[in-house]
């Protein structure tokens, strides 16, 4: 069972997932207990059935790649001019959301919250 927000419509994730970084390269699909960071975020999103689909906005091939193989729709390649370290991520959403014409509503959710569980995921799906 799909979860949605009735007076909104339906409700998209959007994971965001650069491969530059300055702090630590590639940080997104470093291993973390064994898994790249992306998976953990993922799988909660996957398994909380509560998004019409899942997109990530990456500008990394090899990220897109992973992502794919993890059931994420991955329809383009951010621009580099929305991927440096000053890039906002509320440019990324609006960039993604014109790009892809959503409509509904948007969770944004981070590799970089690799705790993030499928409950905490459908508690804020209801509350959207």
């Amino acid at each position: 069972m799909k979860y949605f927000s009735h007076e909104k419509g339906r409700i998209h994730g959007i994971i965001t997932a650069r491969g530059g970084s300055k702090g630590i390269p590639g940080k997104n699909i470093k291993l973390l207990c064994g898994k790249p960071l992306l998976f953990y975020v993922s799988q909660a999103a996957l398994k909380s059935n509560c998004f019409e689909k899942i997109y990530l906005s990456t500008d990394s091939q090899e990220i897109a790649n992973y992502g794919r193989k993890l059931g994420l729709h991955v329809p383009f390649l951010r621009p580099i001019k929305l991927a440096t370290d000053r890039t906002k991520s509320i440019e990324v959403i609006l960039h993604t959301i014109k790009k892809l014409k959503l409509e509904g509503s948007i969770c944004l959710m981070q590799p970089t919250s690799p705790l993030v569980s499928t409950e905490d995921i459908k508690n804020a799906a209801f509350k959207i």
